[in-house]
């Protein structure tokens, strides 16, 4: 389970914001299940209490029976109050836009859920919400696993409870991994942040941190990054710039790696790019200090 103090020891913000604590129980429809309400249970779960009770009802039973203060109602009942009533069904009509689209599981989530700080896990529930409103036009892989888990139309009324407890179980390993990822991915955006800086559209990396996540938004004006590790000075292309063609014999990359024993001082680490790439293909480099010239073989450049 995602605890409070896992995330805590991560200083990662909670997934669930506001969540009324005296909730004990979950409901959800009984008969064949889906994705929808399988990860609606998987969720409270997962990310706020393990030992949660699961009652599955009748999709004709009087909702209002279970109207009580510790009882959340997902998927079922016809009602939907943003608090504790989710259910969907009367909300997805033929030809809606995907963004509209939502699941009980996507209105669970709109209600208490951190969508900012948990990007990856609100892109799943956004394909649950398309699978689950409209399956004829958006189809989730994921969605369909999960529906296999159902047993035969004839299997006992156990195995069916059986099959749902299993299908929770696969649905909250996916949420956790999800989480967990998305906490990474924070944990990265601190280490490149602290790690680096940017020069001449450059962007110098000290640190093994993945950043593809950061490029879109914090170094979208970024033409190429930097990283020197283990003697070989790691160069990539990015936003879509690409090496000319007279640099490499082979079609253009976005990537370059090349062998180097030159190491970076303070005063001159924007020219090292330009340095190796310009080495790589035998061009002689000098540096007139004095006027604050580079020269590249015949070309000249002004630092």
């Amino acid at each position: 389970m995602i605890t409070k103090e896992l995330l805590a020891g991560v200083n990662a913000p909670d997934i669930l914001i506001s969540f009324p604590e005296e909730i004990s129980t979950i409901i959800v429809h009984d008969g064949r299940f889906h994705a929808d309400d399988v990860f609606c249970v998987a969720f409270l779960k997962e990310c706020f209490m393990e030992d949660i009770k699961i009652k599955r009802i009748s999709r004709n039973t009087d909702i209002e029976k279970y109207n009580a203060y510790d009882n959340i109602i997902c998927d079922v009942g016809g009602i939907y109050d943003g608090q504790r009533f989710f259910d969907h069904h009367m909300f997805n009509g033929s030809r809606q836009e995907a963004n509209q689209l939502r699941s009980a599981f996507g209105l669970l989530w709109d209600a208490y859920g951190n969508k900012t700080m948990y990007p990856k896990l609100d892109n799943l529930v956004s394909d649950i919400n398309k699978h689950d409103g409209d399956s004829s036009r958006f189809r989730s892989q994921l969605c369909v696993a999960i529906s296999c888990f159902n047993p035969a139309w004839d299997a006992p009324e156990a195995s069916i409870h059986q099959s749902f407890d299993a299908a929770v179980d696969v649905a909250r390993n996916i949420i956790k991994a999800t989480i967990v990822s998305d906490i990474n991915n924070m944990r990265a955006t601190y280490a490149v942040s602290n790690n680096s800086y940017i020069d001449n559209s450059v962007l110098f990396l000290n640190t093994r941190a993945p950043y593809d996540h950061l490029i879109p938004t914090q170094y979208k004006y970024c033409k190429m990054t930097a990283r020197y590790s283990n003697n070989e000075f790691s160069l990539r292309l990015i936003n879509g710039w690409r090496f000319p063609k007279t640099w490499l014999e082979k079609s253009p990359y976005s990537a370059l790696k090349i062998k180097t024993q030159m190491l970076a001082s303070t005063n001159d680490r924007t020219l090292i790019p330009l340095r190796v790439i310009a080495e790589s293909i035998g061009k002689k480099v000098e540096w007139d200090a004095d006027n604050r010239l580079i020269y590249i073989g015949s070309v000249q450049f002004i630092r």
